[in-house]
This record gives C-alpha cells, structure tokens and sequence, in this order.
C-alpha cells in the first residue's frame, strides 16, 4: 500500500492504522496531531483509524516557543 507522509510517498506491507504509523516513524502520539486526507484524526482512534491506498497523511509535532 502507498501512502503520501508529510509530501512523501512511503509504501507499507499490510494493514496500516495511525498508531502503527507513528511507531514505525518513532513519533510519540501525544507531540503529535495527525491529519488523513484533510481531516484531523482524535487521538483516542489511532488504532480504528486504518489507511488506505493513496491517503495522504500529515503528522505534526507540537513545539514550543514564544
């Protein structure tokens, strides 16, 4: 399965959720908001939430500042 991360193409074998996503990317969840295909996907369903063949995903992380 294909999938365009952050304005990359990246291919996955088997049924890919959020949470697998962010594991193998080595991201923490809480740092993280993610967006598929436009719309913000909660936290609390990162693993119902499965990817489909051609989703474009966009994860990104929290920083602080001022």
């Amino acid at each position: 399965m294909k999938v365009v991360v952050n304005g990359k193409s990246c291919e996955y074998k088997g049924r890919l959720n959020v949470t697998r996503l962010l594991a193998q990317m080595g991201a923490f969840p809480g740092r993280v908001a993610v967006v598929v295909n436009g719309g913000v996907v909660s936290r609390n369903v990162h693993g119902s939430k499965f990817l489909k063949n051609g989703d474009m995903v966009e994860i990104l992380t929290y920083a602080g500042g001022g």
